[in-house]
């Protein structure tokens, strides 16, 4: 029988559901971990590679259940190369599992949805050089057009059940309008499946989602954007989503997409339970600042914020209200949750990463630090710089190697 790889993590802090070590050891043999503890009460196996990480902390590997590219790769190319090349980006910033997201919109038409749903579900059997893939976040196209600025159309069972029959059932979670025609049977038709369905892009009111709950909605796609705003006598889709526990809340916290005392309101009413922190990352996440030609658009990135441009009346261009995804990494959102909301470390993650398994219903594999489960870390700095992941045990990126 061919020995395990065994491999240490010792003197930093580790951080598990129960306690926070602040000197821990980790031991893993081969995709599993066997122990952790505090430094001196876990016996380490003799012959065992040890990495000190001394002044780092290691967290469970991140969740990234919302994301559309990074480094200049984009997951609607449709390729598992694509998808592998996004792995890898993630696998930096200390993703150890993510779903790639499909895109809405007249750029985004059926046949282009189900080639990167075929594409996801290729990844899924044959692995990645970095982040795993667990399954598709479809992103629309069943949205509502107000919300969108495109042509998105109603709810098709017959589309969908196309894309989980010839991507081996890739879909994991689907974001969609639940006021427009058919929402209240698709939903039915999609949960039925074991497909998570999210409100995403929609004009709904708090009666619409309260139809959408009783028959199986359960997160919300980027709470806050895009979604009818509170009004103390017509409180719409967001009241509900604060103040009914069958929802789980997306939040993308990079702060551009949400004020940070709207999130600490948010965490006053759901608790660090019910939220899980996604990046809506793009393509152009990773990039250096400029401005790109793509779908038709100008896309600005600069300083960590990723918008869409219209030109000037006078030259140059100006830069209108809409935020084409996250400029920020999932690394950088837990660190500004920590600096800039002013959440517990151990709080945050859970929100990273503990949440975003049990949603997907992987929690007796992934997502804490914990003996028997997969030995998916991710290992940071004092400025949350990514030092090491590891994904079942391998490792996937280590910084300042090639």
């Amino acid at each position: 029988m061919k020995q395990k790889n065994v491999f240490v993590l010792e003197k930093g802090k580790v951080v598990t559901p129960f306690q926070v070590f602040e000197k821990g050891t980790i031991v893993v043999e081969g995709e599993r971990i066997a122990a952790v503890g505090a430094a001196g009460a876990v016996d380490i196996p003799r012959g065992a590679e040890k990495a000190d990480i001394s002044g780092m902390v290691a967290t469970p590997g991140f969740f990234d259940l919302h994301c559309h590219g990074g480094g200049g790769r984009g997951i609607m190319d449709g390729t598992y190369e694509a998808m592998n090349e996004v792995s890898k980006f993630c696998a930096k910033n200390g993703v150890t599992s993510f779903l790639p997201g499909t895109g809405y919109g007249e750029k985004c038409p059926h046949e282009k949805i189900l080639a990167t749903a075929i594409a996801a579900g290729k990844a899924i059997k044959k692995g990645t050089d970095g982040s795993e893939v667990l399954g598709v976040f479809m992103e629309g196209p069943y949205m509502n057009p107000k919300k969108t600025g495109g042509d998105e159309r109603p709810p098709s069972i017959s589309e969908f059940d196309e894309i989980m029959d010839k991507s081996d059932e890739a879909v994991r979670v689907i974001a969609l309008a639940p006021e427009v025609p058919g929402a209240i049977e698709f939903i039915k038709h999609v949960t039925g499946l074991g497909v998570v369905a999210s409100i995403g892009h929609s004009d709904a009111t708090y009666d619409d989602l309260l139809k959408a709950i009783d028959v199986g909605l359960s997160y919300t796609c980027h709470t806050f954007n895009e979604m009818l705003p509170i009004h103390h006598r017509f409180p719409g889709a967001i009241a509900g989503v604060l103040t009914r526990d069958e929802i789980t809340a997306e939040i993308i916290a990079d702060g551009v997409h949400v004020h940070p005392v709207v999130i600490r309101l948010m965490l006053r009413c759901k608790g660090t339970d019910k939220v899980v922190m996604s990046t809506d990352n793009s393509e152009f996440t990773g990039m250096p600042d400029g401005t790109y030609d793509k779908y038709g658009s100008k896309i600005v990135v600069r300083e960590g914020t990723v918008k869409k441009t219209k030109e000037r009346v006078i030259g140059g261009i100006k830069e209108d209200a809409t935020i084409a995804g996250s400029g920020m990494t999932l690394n950088q959102h837990v660190k500004y949750m920590v600096q800039n909301v002013g959440v517990p470390l151990r709080e945050v993650v859970k929100m990273a990463s503990t949440n975003a398994s049990r949603l997907l219903r992987t929690g007796n594999l992934k997502g804490s630090l914990e003996p028997g489960k997969l030995a998916d870390i991710a290992v940071l700095d004092d400025d949350f710089n990514v030092m090491m992941t590891f994904v079942r045990g391998r490792i996937r990126h280590k910084r300042g190697s090639a």
